[in-house]
């Protein structure tokens, strides 16, 4: 568990190398944030990671987009400097 302790943002996390890269972070112990446009499909991944004992949470976000990116980046950052755990609800 080397990641313990530590939080990943992972951006395109609802397919392809994105999933593997959240689902290893998970693995190694991070708290996940998930990051992609599709909600559906990053949903899918974030229960993935959870029905196998991890953290993890969806935000809904074009990384192309400044405003979307700030949005996303705020609760995020929120979550990991007061060390809040409500990840089931955290939204941007």
């Amino acid at each position: 568990m080397r990641l313990n302790g530590k939080v990943a943002i992972v951006t395109g996390a609802s397919s392809g190398i994105g999933v593997g890269i959240a689902e290893l972070f998970a693995e190694e112990g991070a708290r996940v944030v998930c990051v992609a446009r599709r909600e559906t499909e990053g949903n899918v991944v974030v229960e993935s990671i959870r029905r196998r004992g991890g953290q993890a949470v969806f935000l809904a976000c074009d990384v192309s987009k400044e405003d979307e990116v700030a949005a996303m980046v705020r609760p995020s950052y929120r979550a990991i400097w007061t060390n809040r755990c409500s990840w089931s609800t955290m939204r941007a």
